[in-house]
């Protein structure tokens, strides 16, 4: 099922706006780069947007056979709780700017088999938006009621294993975006920064 909500933002004829997508960040995971990962949020002036997209937080529990103690980043035993926790501290200082978060592999493995939503934990921690797993986002900027503007983004974790080529990534997303009308297109998965 897709999700499909709106969002308002009020704005100044000729101001701008900039919209940083969160995917993949594997929070709590240890080869996490949370330098670089601060660094990016922390990039980001009054008139920068945030969405989510899914796997922001790692999700492996000792129970799923991917899982290794060395790349586990948590303290405790409560792994899920520890990493909802970790993002809502990371996210909490930008959350008014968050236009909404979405869910990833990671994050869905964890609601079928633990019965818990870590993403829609978060979102209702932070008073955000859910989006689930595929979604559209219509951004309407508003001009003091003289004049709206949209925006239509469609938003979807991505799926697939991983490929050799930076091409084979583009070519799988390139099919979905035959079937959708919208501005912006954006996924993830892949682990990878393409454009």
């Amino acid at each position: 099922m897709i999700a499909y909500e709106e969002y308002t933002i009020n704005y100044r004829s000729g101001q701008r706006f900039r919209l940083k997508p969160l995917f993949d960040w594997h929070l709590m995971n240890a080869h996490c780069d949370t330098k670089a990962l601060k660094k990016y949020l922390e990039n980001a002036d009054k008139s920068t947007y945030f969405i989510g997209g899914g796997d922001l937080i790692d999700c492996i529990v000792a129970t799923d056979p991917r899982y290794r103690k060395s790349t586990d980043g948590t303290r405790g035993d409560s792994i899920i709780d520890e990493q909802v926790d970790e993002l809502c501290d990371t996210l909490a200082p930008y959350q008014a700017r968050i236009i909404g978060l979405g869910e990833g592999n990671h994050e869905d493995v964890i609601i079928k088999k633990c019965g818990t939503n870590p993403t829609e934990r978060v979102c209702q921690a932070l008073g955000v938006k859910y989006l689930g797993y595929s979604w559209i986002i219509v951004l309407r900027f508003q001009d003091n009621g003289a004049r709206t503007r949209t925006l239509t983004i469609r938003g979807h974790h991505g799926w697939g294993g991983g490929s050799r080529t930076q091409g084979a990534d583009l070519t799988k997303y390139s099919k979905d975006v035959a079937y959708w009308d919208a501005d912006l297109f954006l996924y993830g998965h892949v682990h990878r920064k393409q454009a």
